[in-house]
């Protein structure tokens, strides 16, 4: 098995090539939706050591090496601690709630409301999947009368990046957190646009160009025999948010009601 071949060629390998490895053999289901420049910005190597780490296992490629690797025999069902067996996709939900309960930073959240509820308007961007969760947040803000508008579209993406500036608000929401908003981004905050990231990746490479990052769960890491929906976690950390924006909302008014007495 290829999982096996790769623990016992680690002390083979070279730097480069063993964080790959050891990133593959924690989250082996990530190879269901990771290319090999995903896998190599979030190992922070190069591409070539992805390549030269599928070399040595005998691989042409990535493509190939990814093919075998994810059909794979998945590994059998954990038992959790109290010895009950996983009950699929429910306990991985479950799971993905306690672990934003336990690390979702509220000061983060709180910072990411005050700036949308004062913003002059609020745009959120999605590339693809993400897309959704993009929409879901616009339009939740919406019902909360905010202004706020959706985009996923690459050509309009690169329209409003160059017309927002201060006051404006920019929520990106990208599962991997990688390089393709860079540009974006860069621009954005010449404007002095504040940007946000809604991310599931914590070392992913725009974190360090955002003002805020809100650090999603993941539930690709679970174990799944198949590709689990990540919206559901976007879809979670909209919620809080729109939430913690939906307080301070209510707070204004029961003060403006007290002024007025």
């Amino acid at each position: 098995m290829l999982y096996q071949k790769i623990e016992n060629m680690l002390p083979e390998l070279s730097k480069g090539e063993r964080k790959v490895a050891d990133y593959i053999l924690k989250y082996p289901y990530d190879l269901q939706r990771y290319g090999s420049d995903a896998v190599a910005q979030t190992c922070n190597v190069s591409r070539s050591a992805v390549i030269r780490f599928c070399h040595k296992l005998g691989f042409t490629g990535y493509s190939d090496f990814r093919k075998a690797f994810i059909n794979e025999p998945l590994p059998k069902k954990q038992k959790t601690e109290d010895g009950e067996t996983e009950n699929g996709v429910l306990d991985i939900y479950r799971r993905c709630i306690m672990d934003m309960d336990q690390n979702l930073k509220q000061e983060e959240v709180d910072a990411v409301s005050d700036l949308i509820l004062h913003a002059n308007r609020t745009v959120t961007f999605g590339m693809l999947h993400s897309g959704m969760s993009a929409e879901q947040f616009s339009f939740r803000l919406n019902r909360l009368k905010i202004d706020s508008h959706a985009v996923n579209d690459q050509t309009i993406m690169e329209n409003y990046v160059s017309i927002l500036k201060q006051g404006d608000v920019a929520v990106i929401f990208s599962i991997t957190g990688q390089k393709g908003y860079l540009d974006y981004i860069k621009e954005m905050r010449r404007n002095r646009t504040s940007v946000v990231l809604v991310t599931m990746n914590p070392a992913g490479s725009l974190n360090k160009y955002v003002d805020h990052v809100l650090l999603c769960p993941t539930a690709i890491h679970s174990g799944s025999s198949y590709l689990l929906d990540e919206a559901i976690c976007f879809y979670l950390m909209i919620e809080v948010i729109v939430e913690a924006i939906n307080h301070k909302i209510n707070e204004r008014k029961q003060l403006l009601q007290e002024e007025a007495l």
